[in-house]
């Protein structure tokens, strides 16, 4: 008899774990609070549900945020709006059959250790307020990342006058036309929020405690920027990435210091801010940076440099605490105490002391969605059967040096959630057997450009035809396929006959065939 998964969430991170856990044959139970499957993905206009913002496009390109075995339509352009993203979501849901296994409305209000490894979840319908109790033989937790508001305890907060809110309850413009706006917080939602008001608001101001470095989407050759991350690019020693960083931000934006947001902090220190028109506002003074706040008064602000400003509203944009109501115990996620940004996780996915609990999706990084699939299936292996834990000592001394990793490569070296996403999923690969051996690949094809290739066989078969010879693609393709590293699904035979086809087709035109 297959074992009993409950999952909880059905965004991102919750359907690849119910589509990879239902690949080897266990029985998958979703649990969605939501009417609709893709968590903040899924836009409401309704200020109190939390979502993206109206205007909100994808950080990363279509190659970055696809499932390996679901591309996106031919006609989704590079970077994808959140309506697009919102469909590929459900399309991906719809084409694996997951619908049949989720239960909307739904929210998990206790999870329960009994004995033998087995959970009693206790959840609750939206609609009818009525419980159920149910029993499960394993638990995976895909929420709990964007639901409680991280507020800063701003020093005078308390007598300021004018509205404040947190990006959570920010959709759109339209009710701070003619408004003085400030915006707290320098990272990506921070600078789509502030660009999302220039032109709109009266004035906007953004403050941050830190620079930033700024980088659009794509790149001078018309590329999407995160074409640039491979294999080979994270195994240069960090001194390399960080001078090439520095080198493009530069290029591309220019030097952030002469708007107030210059920085020293190494660019492998901290993400990236992502952004096409921050830089051309802050130039055109739509938007004015400033240094983090001292104090707030009745109707402006102070700040840390002495100046002042009148300001009507303040949208904080300062990111989410993790919060795992539905947990009795701190131990269950390895928590200091509740809402740490910090979970203690082996393998950044199992509690020492709670085998049977897996979190999926709980990191930070770039390639999220990707990540999120890596875990999915490294948690369906465990689960089936196939993967073995080691003993608390060993996995105790992983998480000590992944959070010595944390200390000494991320700025301010706090949340243990950070990942760098490629060595990350080659970890995982490995633990399952799925990863390339590029040492086999040097040996038996001339593939040793694939080193210089993307991490995924999706954007092997991308669009890189006009950058490397066809021969060497076709090359790249089978190496993937025979180690595995990304699992078949109906259709892959169509698709991979479609895309040889297409390239050969492109080497009689080249005259390499």
């Amino acid at each position: 008899m297959s074992l009993k998964i409950a999952v909880i969430g059905a965004g991102v991170s919750g359907l690849v774990a119910c589509k990879e856990l239902l690949a080897t044959g266990l029985e998958v139970s979703v649990f969605e609070k939501g009417e609709n499957v893709g968590g903040i993905w899924a836009y409401s206009e309704d200020p109190d549900t939390p979502s993206v913002m109206r205007q909100t496009v994808l950080n990363l390109s279509k190659a970055q945020m696809a499932f390996s075995d679901f591309p996106f339509p031919d006609d989704c352009p590079d970077y994808a709006t959140h309506q697009a993203y919102e469909k590929y979501l459900k399309s991906y849901a719809s084409h694996f059959d997951l619908l049949q296994h989720i239960r909307f409305g739904t929210a998990v209000t206790t999870v329960t250790p009994l004995a033998h490894g087995r959970w009693k979840v206790v959840s609750q319908s939206s609609a009818t307020s009525a419980t159920k109790e149910e029993i499960f033989d394993r638990v995976v937790v895909s929420a709990g990342q964007n639901q409680i508001p991280n507020m800063p305890k701003t020093p005078g907060l308390d007598v300021f006058k004018g509205e404040v809110l947190h990006s959570r309850n920010y959709k759109s413009f339209e009710p701070f036309m003619g408004k003085r706006v400030l915006v707290v917080g320098v990272a990506n939602s921070g600078a789509d929020v502030a660009v999302d008001l220039s032109g709109n608001a009266e004035k906007v101001l953004l403050s941050g405690r830190r620079g930033i470095w700024l980088l659009p989407r794509f790149l001078l050759m018309g590329k999407p920027l995160d074409h640039l991350m491979s294999r080979k690019s994270f195994g240069f020693p960090s001194w390399v990435t960080n001078m090439f960083m520095r080198f493009m931000s530069r290029l591309m934006v220019g030097d952030m210091s002469r708007f107030g947001l210059g920085t020293n902090i190494n660019p492998t220190s901290i993400n990236p801010t992502v952004n096409d028109h921050l830089g051309e506002r802050l130039a055109t003074g739509k938007i004015k940076a400033h240094p983090d706040i001292a104090r707030l008064h009745e109707g402006e602000v102070e700040f840390v440099d002495g100046t002042r400003e009148k300001i009507d509203a303040i949208i904080y944009c300062t990111g989410y605490q993790r919060s795992f109501p539905f947990l009795p115990s701190l131990a269950m996620t390895g928590q200091a105490s509740p809402n740490s940004p910090t979970l203690s996780l082996y393998k950044r996915i199992v509690p020492i002391a709670y085998p049977g609990l897996a979190f999926v999706g709980h990191i930070h990084g770039l390639a999220h969605s990707a990540v999120a699939e890596m875990q999915a299936r490294w948690v369906a292996r465990l689960f089936a059967g196939d993967l073995k834990l080691p003993a608390e000592t060993g996995m105790q001394d992983e998480i000590d040096s992944h959070a010595l990793w944390v200390k000494h490569n991320i700025h301010g070296g706090v949340s243990t959630c950070e990942v760098p996403p490629f060595p990350y999923m080659e970890l995982l690969a490995k633990d399952i057997g799925c990863n390339v051996d590029t040492r086999a690949l040097w040996w038996n094809r001339p593939v040793l450009l694939c080193l210089f290739k993307n991490i995924t066989l999706y954007d092997i078969i991308d669009d890189r035809l006009e950058k490397w010879p066809c021969v060497i693609m076709i090359y790249f393709a089978l190496p993937f396929k025979v180690y595995g590293f990304r699992r078949s699904y109906d259709g892959t035979l169509e698709v991979e006959t479609f895309e040889f086809d297409r390239y050969t087709d492109k080497l009689e035109e080249m005259q390499f065939a």
